[in-house]
């Protein structure tokens, strides 16, 4: 758990879910995520628990969603333009 996010803001965002409804302690987690940061990853781990813990007790539902715990991170890559180097960034100017 320390290893795998090594900043303390992120071991809290795991187990936010289960301080919102009070269920620290009950259940076991085992996690795998892949791909990004350690913040999106933390991100996603806080996801699943919180729709495990719904899916759980349904009648918690509105503690995760004041808790913004069933939100999803949408934001996503953007793809290459055509006719630019990146998304974003331009090919250098040039004069002549």
């Amino acid at each position: 758990f320390c290893a795998r996010w090594p900043l303390f803001y992120n071991r809290v965002d795991i187990c936010q879910p289960f301080k919102l409804t009070g269920t620290a302690g009950v259940y076991d987690v085992f996690l795998r995520v892949e791909g990004g940061g350690a913040g999106g990853q933390s991100g996603a781990a806080r996801l699943a628990v919180a729709r495990a813990l719904f899916k759980a007790n349904p009648a918690c539902h509105d503690r995760l969603q004041e808790g913004f715990c069933l939100l999803e991170d949408t934001r996503q890559r953007m793809s290459k333009m055509p006719g630019k180097a990146g998304a974003r960034k331009g090919f250098p100017w040039t004069k002549r």
